[in-house]
């Protein structure tokens, strides 16, 4: 996963790191500070992707906060089951930079619900 982080960073993309709180201390310290600098760290739990239904906002913000310790202050984003229900809550985390939307995105009018809400 580093490798991919230092490929990405070399080739002036800037990646997005997307891990589970059980594995991102040893994610986090696995890449050159360098390479952090230039990378955005995502708190994407699995159950939460796969069953589409996002974690709770106490949990994002402790997340969140964890993740950004951990890598000196970098924002954090959140993606797993973001949607029209939860966005708002989930963009109320002062501690998140922001959040990843996955299917809905292929919606066009539930994408741009979401963007409604948020405006």
């Amino acid at each position: 996963m580093a490798g991919q982080v230092r490929e990405a960073v070399t080739a002036g993309l800037v990646p997005i790191l997307c891990m589970e709180r059980a594995v991102a201390t040893a994610q986090i310290a696995a890449i050159d500070s360098g390479d952090l600098e230039r990378t955005v760290l995502s708190y994407t739990p699995s159950d939460a992707v796969q069953l589409e239904v996002a974690h709770g906002a106490r949990e994002v913000r402790d997340a969140a906060a964890f993740f950004s310790a951990l890598s000196g202050g970098r924002p954090v984003l959140y993606g797993g089951g973001v949607n029209r229900e939860n966005i708002q809550g989930l963009m109320g985390v002062p501690e998140l930079a922001g959040v990843m939307v996955g299917r809905i995105c292929l919606d066009v009018a539930e994408f741009l619900d979401l963007l409604v809400i948020l405006r």
